[in-house]
């Protein structure tokens, strides 16, 4: 948040508990959120399929854009 800040970009921490994907969501429209960033691990395949992808889950249904960035 303080690097975001630093470089002009409105941030500020939020804690929440619940479905991830659903309380991110949730939190992106009633904090009038213009755009979500989150991390993913990039699964695919089997791993995907059993753990499912909280970003996939933001993506579709978050009322603003998500740009996802898979780790390194």
């Amino acid at each position: 948040v303080e690097t975001a800040r630093k470089e002009g970009i409105n941030a500020r921490p939020i804690l929440l508990r619940g479905s991830p994907f659903q309380v991110i969501a949730d939190a992106a429209g009633s904090e009038h959120t213009d755009l979500v960033v989150m991390g993913t691990h990039g699964r695919t395949g089997f791993s995907r399929l059993v753990l499912g992808s909280v970003a996939a889950r933001v993506a579709a249904s978050a009322p603003c854009p998500v740009l996802t960035v898979r780790a390194s």
